[in-house]
């Protein structure tokens, strides 16, 4: 009788993990608990509904709430990690036949996850077309010239002369710091940046000088240091970034700016003490935060106003039109009724024909 119940467990085990070993599941779930312990004191700042609109993107979300839900996660026990692996697994048993049937060969989980919540009217016409977008420039996705009305980036910064991005800039004082960064010129190389800025101890003006890669370089500082406010797009998970500190893309959510939702991603150092999170369309960092665990210090920025965004707004990003019909072939799409090619047919067909804009 126990060898029959050990058995099934087992056969529970690899059907859920594949040949995923023993260590690296327990290992993935421990990381679970951990970036979902990071994203917890959020929860008790925004509350339930915020939190979960600025992580809905977030690939813990369902399993954090499950857990913040559960008594295990308030419990100072020495088992309280094994407590909680235990209803990480219990998610993932749930989930498992789920998952298979959503995987694709050629096209993004995130963009096909994406493209369900849209059938099913959980996400606005603008997440869609996100989606799109990300294949179009990823070379996925071929369309006529002239059909996508926007800048047309590929692995480097995408700004314009005269494109400006201010921040307010917090520390844990609570003295504050106004700063104005303008795009003066741009050559093949690099871009000229003025720097303005504006605190209780006065004005203050600088230039420096920013690679494509995103490198800065003034005069009262070595080369190169990675550029803060704005980064070389497109960008997916897993994405490294050149800033203050190296990071890595890790999550998206939507970050709300000016009353628009913006597709964004999250970004964090190796020691979780850092974080940005990023415009999925421009680069432009809209928040970050860094903790100083020894000094214990906490310094966030946060974009305040912009024009490239504005500019951005314009081309029907949060008001385009998908035609209803539309929802029949993402539903095929989503039950393997049709393939992935079938799919990237439909939607160049819209865009072909001037149906959809994006």
């Amino acid at each position: 009788m126990k060898l029959a119940i050990t058995v099934s467990v087992l056969s529970l085990f690899f059907v859920s993990y594949g040949t995923e070993s023993f260590a690296q599941a327990a290992d993935s779930k421990v990381a679970t608990i951990l970036h979902c312990e990071e994203i917890y004191p959020d929860l008790e700042i925004l509350g339930n509904t915020k939190f979960k609109q600025r992580y809905q993107y977030d690939r813990d979300l369902r399993n954090c709430i499950s857990m913040y839900n559960d008594m295990a996660w308030y419990s100072t026990s020495p088992d309280r990690t094994q407590r909680l692996i235990a209803i990480l697994e219990e998610q993932t048993h749930s989930k498992v036949v789920r998952d298979r049937n959503t995987e694709s060969e050629s096209i993004p989980k995130w963009i096909k996850d994406d493209a369900i919540r849209w059938h099913q009217g959980k996400e606005r016409d603008s997440i869609l077309s996100y989606g799109i977008r990300h294949m179009i420039s990823s070379g996925m996705l071929q369309v006529p010239s002239g059909t996508v009305d926007q800048r047309h980036c590929q692995d480097e910064i995408c700004v314009s002369k005269g494109d400006y991005i201010t921040y307010s800039i917090t520390g844990s004082d609570q003295d504050q710091l106004t700063v104005k960064h303008t795009i003066r010129n741009i050559s093949d190389k690099a871009m000229i940046i003025s720097v303005d800025g504006v605190s209780k101890h006065g004005r203050t003006s600088d230039q420096i000088q920013v690679t494509k890669d995103g490198l800065v370089q003034n005069a009262h500082a070595k080369c190169c240091a990675g550029y803060q406010f704005l980064h070389k797009v497109p960008l997916e998970i897993g994405s490294k970034i050149n800033s203050v500190k190296d990071l890595v893309v890790e999550s998206q959510i939507v970050f709300s700016f000016k009353g628009a939702q913006r597709p964004s991603f999250v970004a964090k150092d190796g020691s979780g003490s850092y974080y940005e999170i990023v415009d999925a369309g421009t680069g432009i960092v809209l928040f970050a935060k860094n903790h100083d665990r020894i000094k214990k210090e906490t310094v966030t920025t946060e974009l305040t106003d912009t024009n490239v965004l504005s500019e951005d707004l314009k081309i029907q990003y949060g008001g385009m039109k998908i035609p209803s019909w539309f929802r029949t072939p993402v539903k095929w799409w989503s039950e393997g009724q049709i393939s992935d090619a079938e799919y990237l047919s439909g939607i160049s067909y819209l865009l072909k024909n001037s149906i959809l804009r994006i």
